[in-house]
């Protein structure tokens, strides 16, 4: 049974590719992306440099408290 139509074989397929100009790239360069990934880095690192100095702090203080109830023991 033969089918009406075109076989894929007998089509021509074309390709067009378009590279854009220098003036092209320059209309749409932009930088934010480089200053959105720093400002995440950044908070990041804040945020995770607080957790750490909360953590450092509230050991110490929990030693403090330690340290005078054995004063008080003794």
């Amino acid at each position: 049974m033969d089918t009406i139509g075109i076989d894929d074989a007998d089509t021509i397929k074309y390709t067009i590719t378009l590279y854009p100009t220098h003036e092209t790239l320059k209309t749409y360069y932009t930088s934010i992306p480089v200053y959105a990934c720093v400002a995440s880095v950044l908070i990041i690192m804040l945020a995770a440099l607080s957790f750490f100095l909360y953590d450092y702090f509230m050991k110490r203080d929990n030693q403090d408290k330690i340290d005078t109830l054995n004063t008080k023991r003794r």
